[in-house]
């Protein structure tokens, strides 16, 4: 008889962060890594800016908190998020840009939630 090796995963529920994170990335189809890449390109440090913003004011989080998550200074985060605000004031896409990542966020919280309530559910069933 041999003996039989099981590999467990454990699924740890993301961060607030790491959601929101995942909902910007979603939205604009990149990963992480490309998201936060440096570039001098436009269309990605409007990208960046959006994701700075959000985590700042939807997630709470200091310009030193996410300038530490998305590799970056503080002052790049609070220029960016300046801009940004700005934007959201003036220009449909960002104003858009920022309510779809918010319901994607908002789908994930939801997700996670329920993943987490069933969970608990059978974990405690199996006792």
């Amino acid at each position: 008889m041999g003996i039989i090796r099981v590999k467990t995963v454990t699924i740890i529920p993301a961060a607030a962060h790491e959601l929101m994170i995942n909902a910007v990335c979603s939205y604009y189809d990149m990963t992480k890594s490309e998201l936060i890449a440096r570039a001098r390109n436009r269309e990605l440090a409007r990208r960046k800016g959006i994701l700075f913003f959000l985590l700042k004011f939807d997630g709470q989080l200091s310009s030193s908190d996410v300038a530490g998550l998305c590799e970056t200074t503080r002052q790049n985060v609070d220029q960016a998020v300046d801009r940004t605000e700005g934007e959201i004031n003036i220009y449909l896409q960002s104003a858009c840009d920022c309510r779809n990542i918010r319901a994607i966020y908002a789908s994930l919280q939801k997700e996670q939630t329920e993943w987490l309530n069933r969970d608990s559910q059978q974990n405690n069933t199996r006792l």
